[in-house]
């Protein structure tokens, strides 16, 4: 398959000369990121049993907030 020519009259698109923009962290990636370092402190040294406690912390923690709300 030969390469194709691009057509001259269609301008290139230009990419932002500042990168990807930076996006804030939401409340999951902000709870998440306290409880893997809160377990790592706590001597769970494994992260795949880290994550998975801290998904189940975080199941427990919605639940909690949602019964809590009116």
């Amino acid at each position: 398959m030969a390469p194709t020519k691009s057509s001259p009259n269609v301008p290139k698109k230009k990419r932002s000369s500042g990168g990807l923009k930076k996006r804030k962290p939401t409340a999951y990636n902000k709870f998440m990121s306290e409880e893997m370092a809160r377990l790592k402190a706590a001597g769970v040294e494994d992260g795949t049993a880290r994550r998975t406690q801290a998904t189940k912390n975080w199941n427990a923690h919605g639940k909690a907030d949602s019964s809590s709300s009116p």
